[in-house]
């Protein structure tokens, strides 16, 4: 793993359903990306990880999710394709389960540009 994470602390004074998301801050030349990370879900009551896109005021488009307890070791999502251009942002959303064992850390984060193998 990398030096540094992203992380999302599930205690108190968070509750169910609060979410926490990093959200693309660049201009994107209109064409396919490549998403990869690391993630962390372990905890009996787990929520869930998102990769989402949006544009505008629409709706976000969810590409990948992933809900429930994923066990004491980290794991990886492997060359997501994501369709990127000028008006659209790139979300990652972790969203708070049941309980505070619940937190979701990712890291190794890495967005090529160009489509995936």
């Amino acid at each position: 793993m990398g030096s540094y994470y992203k992380f999302l602390e599930s205690s108190a004074p968070y509750s169910q359903g609060d979410v926490a998301t990093m959200v693309s801050n660049m201009v994107f030349e209109a064409h396919t990306y490549c998403l990869s990370f690391d993630y962390h879900m372990y905890g009996s009551g787990m929520g869930t990880l998102k990769v989402q896109t949006q544009t505008g005021s629409e709706n976000p488009v969810t590409l990948w999710m992933m809900s429930g307890n994923q066990g004491t070791k980290w794991h990886r999502l492997y060359r997501l394709a994501i369709p990127l251009d000028q008006n659209t942002k790139l979300l990652i959303k972790a969203i708070r389960g049941s309980s505070y064992l619940s937190d979701i850390a990712i890291d190794y984060v890495i967005l090529s540009p160009y489509g995936c193998p």
